[in-house]
């Protein structure tokens, strides 16, 4: 048996009874209110995932096994959270109007397909129907409906809650020693690597004479970024964002001192640097936008979670 295959079926395992003629993919994993979701529903969510995990993890059992098992752990609670909100809807008497539906439909297939033609030759190569497609789309977009109606949106986020958050997160908002540099930069191999260097002198020295910095990069900087003349593109960088080599060059300098050559594997280059920022924290109008966004993204988790626990509460969900 193919080593995946194996690996698949062991992450499908429930306990079934010795007698039971069932496949394992018909096994029951969970039963939500009279839906029952069973092992094939838990595989299909998480199989594109298993995949890159086998790739990038096969020589790792114990931490494949674990990944993939987290993986399984999530998809039975999403697919529980998703019946529990489709009974919810059920039991509301709510009417969704299926131009909806259509509408949703048709703007799927003409981002993802073309066409419906494509679609079905699509589906139908994974062994699945339009029908099962529509019902697919028909429930996310109940979901998604229901979520709107019983998860409020967060608008308003006080000046103290950020505050607060502020205070309590100094060390998210650390940034080490940071420069802003300009460079000149030729890439090289084994065939060019001294005619290369006999070039970058030449521009050093001219740089050194006195030729303006920028003027040399325009004429000869293989980086077309670094061409540009603007300091709208010179960003801030700190050493963990740099190769070693450049950034122990640029952080040995002064504003306004160009480097000498500076070599990599791949390339050579002349720096100068522009500025230099000490280490410090980022005050709390640099962060003000980020800590909201995070705050409403904790309050949004926060209603969705005690939503489901509702839910979870006046429906019956049996693990097996």
């Amino acid at each position: 048996m193919h080593k995946f295959a194996a690996f698949i079926i062991f992450l499908g395992i429930f306990s079934l009874n010795a007698s039971a003629q069932v496949k394992l993919s018909d096994a029951i994993a969970v039963i939500v209110h009279t839906n029952v979701i069973a092992a094939r529903d838990i595989d299909n969510r998480i199989m594109p995932a298993v995949q890159m995990l086998y790739t990038q993890y096969a020589n790792n059992p114990e931490e494949l096994n674990k990944r993939a098992l987290q993986l399984r752990r999530e998809a039975i609670e999403s697919l529980v959270e998703e019946e529990l909100i489709l009974q919810e809807f059920a039991d509301s008497k709510l009417i969704l109007p299926e131009n909806y539906v259509e509408e949703e439909v048709a703007r799927r297939i003409r981002k993802s397909y073309g066409d419906r033609l494509s679609l079905v030759k699509t589906l139908k190569a994974r062994g699945l129907t339009y029908d099962s497609f529509y019902r697919q789309t028909r429930e996310e977009v109940i979901i998604q409906a229901m979520y709107g109606k019983n998860v409020s949106s967060v608008n308003l986020i006080s000046p103290q809650m950020i505050l607060d958050y502020y205070q309590d997160h100094q060390k998210d908002f650390w940034v080490d020693d940071q420069v802003r540099i300009r460079s000149i930069v030729w890439t090289k191999n084994e065939q060019n690597a001294d005619e290369v260097r006999k070039l970058a002198a030449e521009v050093l020295v001219m740089i050194k004479a006195g030729a303006s910095f920028e003027e040399m990069a325009s004429i000869y900087s293989e980086d077309q970024s670094m061409k540009l003349t603007k300091e709208a593109h010179l960003d801030w960088r700190d050493r963990a964002s740099m190769q070693t080599k450049l950034a122990d060059a640029a952080f040995s300098m002064k504003p306004g001192d160009v480097s000498d050559l500076t070599e990599t594997d791949s390339a050579i280059w002349i720096i100068k640097l522009e500025d230099i920022k000490a280490a410090h924290t980022l005050g709390i109008e640099e962060v003000r936008s980020s800590i909201e966004s995070i705050l409403k993204e904790q309050l949004q988790t926060s209603l969705k979670k005690n939503w489901i626990d509702r839910l979870k509460k006046k429906y019956l969900v049996r693990y097996y």
